[in-house]
């Protein structure tokens, strides 16, 4: 009985060694016990995973998803851009359960949006990368290079009514300091929410009689899209600014996510050329100078195995804040390879290098699904026990990696910490965006996948295994990690 009862175990053992291999290959396989595969309750029974075509007006656009937000009834909003025209934005809806909301966006009952929809019949614009946010009222914000609008609840029209000008759509750009200072929200530009339901728009902008060098910007518009001129009312160097602020952190510098911590003061997250540069604004506006080395904080030279400083992947959204204030930003670095590095600094902006990975970094392993270590980030989020969720790439793959709180690989998810696979049982390479979380708690990644004979990129979107793990609220630093690693 103990001999057969071994052989059940090892039969079973190898089954599920089996589908460890395989899981991510077919998102139509059973499920299996791990966490961070297809989470096959989700997108029809048995699947997990969507695939379709971002521009439900075109079937020939390529496009990829780039963004996920949670709505306040619970639905997912995706969106990413598209090659209509020179490049456009697109955004759909899906119910928590994976399918497309019939009663969101065009007339077709396709459950999404794009901009050429939209802007006609004045043409498709060529807004190449975007931002978008959704407001508590169900309206949604879009920040591109050329535009910010905003749509009515169901996403069918502009809001022309609510938005100053009556288009529902004004510029991208504001003078928020005199003489001649211009924000640009730029197509890597972002945007937030203050608690009072203010929009911070982020991006870069300069002084035409101080330089012509980019500096990191930041304005503060009222619910009319309109310059919010009380919002760092001041005048500083003998410029006068109403409405934003510029921030020197070198030269030729832009923001690209702009994060709010539980103080109300806002981090700004850019780059100078390959690296990384921070700096914080109080509430009132003005360069918090607590922040980082007087209000700047530029990371410092990346550790081994990295042989070059490329660290940031400005088109996507590769920074965060967890629920003690903390900041981690994602990045890669190159050593015969492209490797995966995670940053964590403490909330006023020093790197966490008593507490976090090796001197406040993280560096991948080397995992045995990616035998060229090409391992590359592009989407980046916290989870409510404080771990850290990076997707990107693995060879061909997609690939989602965990870290715990302390910046060490959780080698209990997915295989050996590497969530790895495709959209499609067919394609050929995938890549992840995007990551959110839903209001269940699951991960839901986004990003796009080839398939064959079919356009050269289509968004996919899945839904992952997840612990759900989830600590009081007064654990306010949380500890990203689970039993028996702590209490």
């Amino acid at each position: 009985m103990r001999k057969l009862s071994a052989a059940i175990i090892a039969l079973l053992l190898g089954t599920l060694a089996a589908w460890s291999v395989v899981a991510w290959a077919d998102c139509t396989l059973p499920s299996t016990p791990n966490d961070g595969y297809f989470d096959q309750t989700w997108a029809g029974a048995g699947k997990g995973c969507i695939t379709f075509v971002g521009d439900n007006r075109n079937a020939t656009t390529t496009s990829q998803v780039t963004k996920i937000a949670v709505t306040t009834n619970g639905n997912l909003l995706v969106a990413g851009d598209t090659s209509s025209g020179s490049g456009s934005w697109w955004i759909g809806e899906l119910t928590s359960q994976g399918a497309f909301d019939a009663t969101f966006g065009d007339s077709d009952s396709s459950g999404r949006i794009t901009g050429c929809q939209m802007f006609l019949p004045g043409g498709c614009p060529t807004d190449g990368r975007f931002d978008f946010l959704p407001q508590p009222d169900g309206k949604i914000l879009i920040l591109s290079n050329r535009y910010l609008a905003r749509t009515n609840a169901g996403g069918h029209a502009f809001d022309a009514a609510g938005v100053t000008g009556g288009l529902g759509h004004v510029d991208s750009q504001f003078q928020i300091a005199t003489p001649s200072g211009m924000l640009f929200g730029s197509d890597y530009g972002a945007l937030a929410l203050t608690a009072g339901n203010k929009i911070f728009m982020a991006g870069y902008g300069f002084q035409s009689t101080v330089s012509a060098d980019n500096l990191f910007g930041v304005a503060r518009l009222d619910s009319d899209l309109s310059l919010d001129t009380s919002f760092h009312a001041a005048t500083e160097n003998a410029v006068v600014y109403a409405g934003g602020e510029f921030v020197a952190t070198g030269d030729n510098d832009e923001a690209h996510d702009i994060l709010v911590q539980s103080t109300g003061r806002i981090v700004l997250v850019g780059t100078k050329g390959s690296d990384y540069r921070l700096t914080r604004l109080n509430t009132d506006g003005t360069v918090d100078a607590t922040f980082g080395t007087s209000g700047v904080t530029v990371l410092p030279p990346l550790p081994a195995p990295c042989t070059t400083s490329y660290f940031a992947y400005v088109p996507y959204h590769v920074a965060a804040i967890d629920r003690g204030d903390r900041i981690l930003v994602a990045g890669e670095c190159y050593d015969n390879s492209y490797i995966t590095v995670v940053a964590r600094l403490t909330a006023d902006g020093m790197l966490d290098t008593a507490n976090f990975g090796n001197g406040g970094f993280y560096v991948n392993s080397a995992f045995a699904a990616c035998p060229s270590l090409a391992v590359r980030p592009r989407a980046l989020a916290v989870d409510t026990d404080g771990r850290i969720l990076v997707g990107g790439t693995c060879d061909g793959e997609f690939g989602v990696q965990r870290l715990r709180g302390d910046g060490t690989l959780d080698t209990s998810f997915g295989i050996d910490g590497l969530a790895h696979g495709r959209f499609d049982p067919t394609s050929t390479l995938d890549e992840v965006d995007a990551i959110s979380f839903d209001r269940s708690g699951h991960p839901i990644i986004g990003g796009w996948t080839r398939i064959p004979g079919q356009p050269s990129q289509q968004p996919g979107v899945a839904r992952l295994t997840y612990d759900l793990i989830y600590y009081a609220d007064f654990d306010s630093i949380p500890r990203g990690c689970l039993p028996p690693d702590c209490n």
